[in-house]
């Protein structure tokens, strides 16, 4: 049987680290509709937040994008999201 302790090469992928240091455990991803001319806008806020969040665009036509958060910082994103909402939410 092969050991998976940290010496290992099964060990270390299962504990592989993110680019900003943190460990995939502590990272919280989901996914969001916006309307699809306020993703600049979005990604652009989210820049002035050191930290706070990952954008990848899904789907550009569609407004889908997902968020990568650390779990230390999912309730000031959720803030964030609150008070600009209005400004991103496609048209019901």
């Amino acid at each position: 049987m092969e050991d998976i302790g940290k010496g290992s090469a099964a060990g270390r992928a299962r504990h592989a680290v993110t680019p900003t240091g943190l460990l995939h455990d502590s990272m919280q991803t989901f996914y969001l509709r916006v309307r699809p001319d306020r993703i600049a806008l979005f990604r652009f806020l989210l820049e002035g937040y050191d930290g706070l969040a990952v954008l990848s665009t899904m789907d550009a036509k569609q407004g889908l994008v997902r968020l990568i958060v650390p779990k230390s910082r999912y309730t000031e994103l959720w803030r964030l999201l609150f008070a600009i909402c209005e400004d991103l939410c496609p048209a019901a």
